[in-house]
């Protein structure tokens, strides 16, 4: 087994996130027109074996912090992506590796229960499919994730050091039309056809240009600091 790094972010990044976040309460909103079609993931031509991600074996996890003085009223959240798409060239030195991770917003899973009792006591507490429906709402506004004109958030790679047995990742994050960088350490074993890659990273909503939720003068809110996890796996493309 041999290894090397791997992104996301999706991840982040990328990633994302990334990313975002929300509350519990939020007024109805009106009907939104559909968001443009999100771009296949593409990388540019390079020596190397070429992966594509697995969506149903990867996962992107975001942890949001409730905060203010009200903090009770609200939750922390567990939000999942299931649906990366991806690709990934390898080539001899894993440092002059290329990738790019695609995570839909849309279908971002808000507080699944299973996903909740695996975070532990921090997200003890149960989730009404009602408070889910009002994060949602709160991510896709236009101060955060702006689902109605950016459909996914874009993770590529940038610069990759090696870090002992691990390696150290730049993540180039494309959110809603603008780029931001992150940087995390990332554990990726290669095994035949098959690779796989894991590591997490703290981050601020604000570095990545987003508006953290707020509320009631901020007695209600969430925090600017998030956590977001990510194991991805990828299988060799077919020729």
């Amino acid at each position: 087994m041999k290894f090397w790094p791997r992104p996301l972010v999706v991840m982040g990044i990328t990633a994302a996130v990334a990313v975002s976040l929300a509350s519990c309460r939020a007024p109805q909103p009106r009907p939104a027109p559909p968001a443009p079609p999100i771009a296949a993931p593409t990388v540019p031509t390079a020596p190397g074996r070429s992966f594509h991600v697995v969506p149903a074996e990867s996962e992107v996890r975001i942890l949001v912090y409730r905060a203010g003085t009200l903090a009770k009223l609200g939750h922390n959240h567990v939000i999942t992506s299931h649906d990366l798409k991806g690709l990934i060239t390898l080539p001899e030195d894993p440092t002059q590796a290329s990738f790019e991770i695609v995570m839909p917003v849309a279908t971002l899973a808000i507080d699944e229960p299973g996903k909740r009792t695996e975070e532990g006591a921090d997200f003890s507490a149960p989730v009404s499919d009602t408070a889910r429906d009002g994060t949602r709402r709160n991510m896709m506004k236009p101060e955060v994730l702006d689902g109605e004109h950016y459909p996914a958030v874009t993770v590529r790679s940038g610069k990759i050091t090696r870090a002992g047995d691990d390696f150290e990742v730049l993540f180039e994050v494309e959110l809603r039309g603008e780029r931001h960088e992150l940087k995390a350490p990332v554990h990726f074993a290669l095994e035949a056809d098959r690779l796989a890659a894991r590591g997490e990273l703290t981050f601020r909503q604000t570095d990545l240009g987003l508006t953290p939720f707020t509320a009631a003068l901020g007695a209600l809110a969430i925090e600017d600091e998030v956590r977001l996890k990510f194991d991805i796996h990828a299988a060799l493309s077919a020729l």
